[in-house]
């Protein structure tokens, strides 16, 4: 069996003004990759990667977006983020490129200059009280207008964790990890991933974190808590490892401590 690995395009993000409000129709929450391609590409600084290299790509992209604060485990329900950030995107040609979010200005950020080959895009909340953590993820970029950057409630990081067997907490200087498998469609039941060391590896299993499972269920969710991350934000990028139908697969993402990093990876079999 051969698999096509896709850092691919997202899962609907549901923002609204407060839990129960109703809500707009959904936006893509992740970016593309081509087929085969296998992650990578951080920002550079605190000892991050030198980013995309935008090979055979001659246009980098301006972009304007709000932040959104994710509120539940599944990772695509929000609301608006109502504190001051900080946002980093890959730049073109490598780097990145930032700028300050301050909803008391403004209600969306802009940046220019960011890399037009899947960028990672990354949102670190400044205020001095921080009921959210920073979130990285790849944007969907299809639409420079609409390019949200999102921040994680501490809450919802904590509870994931705290649900599992074993007597574990967040660890402000690590890194964690949400992980989507998909063929496109439907979850991935079977993929396995493997922790790197000192990490713990749960999965979503009826809709309740395991860390004695062993592979996803149809869900195709999981979850890689307290990865050893030397970088402060913006981050640097680190190998993860996972197999499915016998065949194994790796791909670097960006994760930096104190941070969450999201991402969505839509395996086709051949």
């Amino acid at each position: 069996m051969r698999l096509c690995l896709l850092c691919a395009a997202a899962l609907p993000l549901l923002v609204g003004c407060s839990d129960t409000a109703e809500r707009p129709p959904p936006v893509e929450a992740f970016g593309s990759r081509p087929p085969g391609a296998t992650g990578g590409g951080g920002p550079s600084g605190t000892g991050g990667d030198a980013g995309p290299t935008d090979s055979g790509l001659t246009e980098p992209l301006d972009i304007t977006g709000s932040v959104v604060a994710l509120n539940s485990d599944e990772l695509v329900v929000g609301v608006p983020f109502e504190g001051l950030a900080e946002i980093r995107a890959s730049a073109f040609g490598g780097g990145f490129v930032q700028t300050d979010f301050d909803p008391n200005m403004s209600s969306t950020f802009s940046l220019t200059g960011v890399s037009s080959d899947a960028p990672w895009l990354a949102a670190n909340p400044t205020t001095v009280i921080q009921e959210e953590m920073c979130g990285i993820r790849r944007p969907d970029t299809s639409d420079p207008a609409a390019v949200d950057a999102v921040v994680v409630q501490r809450g919802v990081v904590d509870t994931a964790i705290a649900s599992l067997l074993t007597a574990e907490t967040i660890d402000p200087n690590k890194a964690q990890v949400f992980l989507f498998f998909d063929d496109g469609a439907t979850g991935l039941d079977g993929v396995s991933v493997t922790a790197p060391t000192g990490a713990t590896v749960a999965y979503n299993v009826a809709q309740n974190w395991s860390s004695t499972e062993t592979t996803t269920d149809v869900s195709g969710r999981a979850v890689i808590f307290n990865v050893d991350a030397i970088d402060e934000f913006p981050g640097g990028t680190r190998t993860i490892e996972f197999a499915f139908g016998g065949v194994t697969q790796t791909t670097d993402i960006l994760l930096a401590q104190d941070c969450v990093t999201i991402a969505r990876f839509v395996i086709v079999t051949n």
